[in-house]
């Protein structure tokens, strides 16, 4: 099967096409930085996300960056720094 992470990438040669799976990350990263400093929505949005990833990897450190407000948000929510 293929990892949880990747891209499909499409091929096409002498007239025949075909997907194919291209991996992101052949290990889990040590460390990820999520980068949105404002957009209270988009913060809550990409907080599923990294939900998955930390069940995906769980010895990978996720950092956000985000604004004050959004800060506040997620004060109480663990795992979260």
């Amino acid at each position: 099967p293929a990892p949880p992470f990747g891209l499909h990438r499409f091929h096409q040669n002498n007239n025949a096409q075909r997907l194919s799976w291209m991996p992101l990350f052949t290990t889990p990263p040590r460390e990820v930085c999520i980068l949105r400093l404002s957009a209270i929505g988009d913060v809550c949005h990409a907080l599923a996300v990294v939900r998955t990833l930390q069940q995906a990897w769980p010895g990978t450190r996720f950092t956000w960056v985000i604004g004050r407000l959004e800060a506040r948000l997620f004060k109480g929510i663990d795992d979260i720094e």
